[in-house]
């Protein structure tokens, strides 16, 4: 079935969607920040990308995400980041800006603390004159619905060392709604991350880097990804994941020059979606360069 009538049915029995809302990635490895705001900074690298994503190819009106994104070192115990999204779900299109601050302290000898905030401005749209009905007559399909600027807040914190790291985030604190009247359409729900991970060094040319990340929103499924990357020289990432609620898929990075990184992820559905669709494809390309504020504990390796 496809996807935009799933929630054309939605919309006729008059029910809210509850929708997972936050971007999905599968290189948010290579750019916590888009989970946490205390990740801006901890890096000794700076970086500025793009990433495309395309979810479930030959589905009409599936998930399609399209993101610019910055992190930076602003000083020794503080760090910046920013960042411009842009979901589409059939006749819905989530748009998101969200800068983020953090601050860092040292725990031991060994471990630090960082801790962020974040400030939102989103818009979440339907627009259901775009859709093709057999029945044009309905009025619930005459219009288009906006949440308008919607103001949100977000915070997480982070304990990492330079071989491990875990952290907590509510990317966005509060819900945000699309009503029709006294009917609620859409919610955007407030989402809860945590992850953690560690890198080990195999041999002289490889190192090791496993890592988990849980996700939970109300009236969903709770989902755990699960990642075990290799990195071969610092030159090329190549690695395994597995999303318990619905992929399996492999990564791939390329550090092209000093300066230029490239990513690739290809996830191969698990779940009924497989007899219509056997691939989403997502892309990125960033510019890394050396920040000269250094830090006394630098993060791990496959972590930012």
């Amino acid at each position: 079935m496809r996807v935009f009538l799933i929630i054309a049915i939605a919309f006729l029995l008059g029910n809210s969607i509850y929708a997972q809302q936050q971007a999905l990635y599968g290189q948010y490895l290579f750019n916590n920040a888009i989970i946490n705001p205390s990740s801006a900074g901890i890096k000794s690298e700076n970086q500025v990308g793009v990433l495309y994503r395309k979810q479930w190819v030959g589905i009409e009106g599936a998930p399609e995400t399209k993101s610019l994104f910055l992190n930076m070192r602003t000083s020794k115990n503080t760090g910046f980041a920013f960042g411009a999204y842009q979901d589409e779900i059939g006749p819905l299109k989530n748009t998101n800006v969200q800068v983020d601050f953090s601050s860092r302290v040292s725990l031991t000898e060994n471990w630090k603390l960082s801790g962020g905030i974040r400030v939102t401005a989103s818009n979440i749209s339907a627009s259901l004159s775009s859709l093709t009905l057999e029945n044009n007559t309905d009025p619930n399909f005459s219009q288009n619905l906006s949440s308008n600027i919607f103001m949100n807040v977000g915070t997480g914190i982070t304990a990492y060392s330079e071989k491990s790291f875990i952290g907590i985030s509510i990317p966005q604190v509060f819900n945000q709604e699309i009503t029709n009247g006294s009917d609620f359409i859409v919610t955007n729900q407030r989402h809860y991350f945590l992850y953690g991970g560690s890198s080990f060094k195999i041999n002289e040319s490889f190192n090791f880097s496993p890592s988990i990340l849980v996700k939970y929103a109300s009236n969903s499924p709770l989902q755990i990804d699960l990642n075990a990357v290799f990195n071969y020289k610092n030159l090329l990432d190549f690695g395994l994941m597995t999303r318990s609620t619905d992929a399996l898929g492999f990564l791939i990075g390329l550090k092209v020059n000093k300066n230029w990184y490239f990513g690739y992820m290809y996830d191969y559905p698990t779940t009924s979606l497989r007899l219509v669709t056997q691939q989403s494809h997502e892309v990125s390309l960033r510019f890394i360069w050396d920040t000269k504020i250094k830090s006394r504990i630098n993060s791990p390796r496959y972590f930012l």
